[in-house]
């Protein structure tokens, strides 16, 4: 959908969108050592159903508890003000809500050959990395995000340790 989120569905959405970001990159660190990693993770598709699947328009108003948030981005190097022109990953984030502004979000990010599953409350802050696979096997690790502007992108901080 092109069409702007409503206010609260962009908080929202961003929320979803930054446990679905953890390692746009990344690169492998020694046992033990904290990495820190920064990047502009921009969506570029989005849906919300209800619990049995029906499209829900999100100006139709809040969630309903059983609703589904359904978000996929891409992920450049670097913040909204200064970053790569190469997409280096993709994401997918699923929320489901439990009330208007309460819910779980789990995510998948797929950085070359390797992934990273993350998960957090709805709203995304913080948000933990905790599963991964290839160079992110035994991945664990916190993040933050911060929505840029009106948009339904964020700039997305991650501290983790391989």
């Amino acid at each position: 959908m092109n069409t702007p989120l409503r206010s609260h569905g962009r908080r929202l959405l961003a929320g979803a969108l930054a446990i679905a970001a953890t390692a746009a990159v990344a690169t492998p660190a020694q046992a033990g050592q904290t990495k820190t990693l920064r990047f502009f993770e921009k969506a570029n598709d989005f849906s919300i159903t209800t619990s049995d699947g029906t499209p829900k328009d999100p100006s139709a108003g809040p969630p309903a508890a059983g609703d589904i948030l359904d978000v996929a981005g891409v992920l450049y190097r670097g913040d909204h003000r200064r970053h790569g022109s190469k997409v280096v990953g993709t994401d997918h984030t699923r929320c489901v809500f439990t009330g208007p502004d309460s819910g779980t979000c789990q995510g998948e990010v797929a950085l070359g050959n390797s992934l990273i599953l993350v998960r957090s409350a709805l709203g995304g802050n913080p948000f933990t990395a905790w599963w991964g696979t290839g160079e992110f096997k035994g991945i664990t690790g916190t993040g933050t995000t911060r929505a840029v502007g009106h948009s339904n992108d964020s700039d997305v901080v991650l501290r983790y340790k391989p």
